[in-house]
């Protein structure tokens, strides 16, 4: 787990782990998670809430040498250390920046110690929280989650409510497209008009995207390629993907 820099801690929270200011900083964020968990429990209105841990972006992978002494006798963060996913914090292109890790709490509803593996995205919780309390949602705006209510509570057959997922760069424009097991990448932003270099992975057997195989499914680019262009076309017509 990485807490987001810069580390600080309450006074006597200084020192008390053996990885320095890393491990005081993880171990004041599980005191402060296990404070919510508590007063939940206290009001008595634990089996009625929905707790989600999650990030908003995969791990810091490069040398930062200002954290060179942070970490204590574990070292620091550098480029080789091993990492399953390619790429990490900030890289929207490739699943290390943009695939986190998410837990989430739901008495009565979520079976206890499941797993889903269906692609759903951060945007879906605006949507489904919204649902469960009986919230109206805009329909004066294009609303891009959707409802994971049925993958939460693993419900027979549940699939993810996304024909595809779009990882789009701030200003930067749509940088890669996931279609089932398929994701295609583009080496710049997608551009419809002109040519664009493109890698396509199958991350249900090469999760760390390595190896490109765009050349031999030439039908699966063409496929992604026109679901790019839906989506490209539905943001500037101002409606949900």
């Amino acid at each position: 787990i990485e807490t987001h820099t810069p580390w600080f801690v309450p006074k006597g929270f200084e020192g008390q782990s053996k990885a320095a200011a890393y491990g005081d900083a993880v171990e004041y964020l599980d005191r402060s998670v296990g404070i919510i968990m508590n007063t939940l429990k206290r009001l008595k209105i634990e089996d009625n809430t929905i707790i989600v841990f999650s990030s908003d972006n995969g791990p810091l992978i490069y040398k930062d040498e200002e954290l060179e002494n942070c970490y204590g006798k574990f070292g620091f963060t550098d480029p080789t250390r091993k990492h399953v996913l390619r790429e990490g914090k900030y890289q929207e292109r490739y699943d290390g920046g943009i695939r986190v890790s998410c837990i989430m709490t739901w008495p009565n509803n979520i079976p206890a110690g499941t797993t889903c593996d269906e692609p759903v995205t951060a945007m879906d919780l605006f949507t489904t929280f919204a649902n469960v309390a009986g919230a109206k949602i805009p329909t004066d705006r294009p609303i891009d989650g959707k409802d994971i209510q049925n993958l939460m509570r693993q419900e027979e057959g549940a699939v993810s409510p996304h024909k595809a997922i779009y990882g789009y760069r701030a200003r930067g424009g749509l940088m890669s497209v996931r279609y089932q097991n398929w994701k295609l990448v583009f080496k710049k932003k997608y551009n419809a008009e002109g040519a664009n270099e493109m890698f396509l992975y199958d991350l249900g057997n090469d999760l760390g995207e390595t190896t490109d195989i765009a050349a031999q499914h030439p039908k699966v680019v063409k496929q992604i390629l026109k679901l790019a262009q839906e989506a490209e076309k539905a943001i500037h017509e101002g409606k949900e993907l």
